[in-house]
């Protein structure tokens, strides 16, 4: 099953956040590989189906788009990142433009997920259903929210993402089987990256 032409879905990388499990240093900016790790989540959604790709700062922000160098993505900075999760989200969607049909939620520590991971869920777009990626039986990350639910992600609060939405039992949600863990796998310590290698 192909998009539909006429969907303009978007990717929103969150990355502003404090990483304070990751204790003085932010995880967003540590090495793997070659690059940094937010190279490799930013990456993945300029290389998939998704267009246009925001970004969202907080802390760190200047350094993160030192980081992002001149990738095509617009940024969005958030002033109330230390608000959690929910903030970042509600500035990725202001920052959308108008005719933005549904938007893939990306967050910035998951570097092992690719961009045939968010095709998979930009191919499974309907108007009024979220898309959940699955493995194995079980519900990971990115998600895809489609337009008409923008205005419940902007009223979210705290730290919980998302969740409230894909938990409410008056939204359809369908799960989307992407055939990898990479959509378990975020970091929030240094250790996590250990040995990490970034093939799905």
């Amino acid at each position: 099953m192909e998009v539909s032409p006429h969907s303009q879905i978007a990717a929103i990388v969150l990355a502003g956040g404090l990483s304070r499990r990751a204790g003085s240093t932010n995880k967003l900016l540590l090495p793997l590989g070659n690059e940094v790790l937010i190279v490799h989540s930013v990456e993945a959604a300029l290389t998939s189906l998704a267009e246009p790709v925001v970004v969202v700062t907080g802390h760190d922000a200047d350094r993160l788009r030192e980081a992002l160098g001149s990738r095509n993505v617009i940024y969005t900075h958030n002033m109330d990142y230390s608000e959690g999760q929910a903030s970042s989200i509600r500035c990725g969607i202001n920052a959308l433009p108008l005719d933005t049909d549904g938007a893939l939620i990306c967050l910035g520590d998951m570097p092992r997920v690719q961009p045939q991971h968010l095709n998979t869920l930009v191919e499974s777009f309907t108007p009024n259903t979220i898309s959940v990626p699955t493995c194995a039986g079980r519900r990971g990350n990115p998600v895809l929210f489609p337009a008409r639910l923008f205005p419940q992600l902007n009223k979210l609060t705290g730290d919980i993402g998302g969740r409230e939405l894909i938990d409410n039992d008056s939204i359809s949600v369908i799960e989307v089987e992407v055939n990898s863990d990479a959509i378990f796998y975020d970091v929030d310590h240094v250790k996590d990256l250990d040995g990490l290698t970034i093939q799905p």
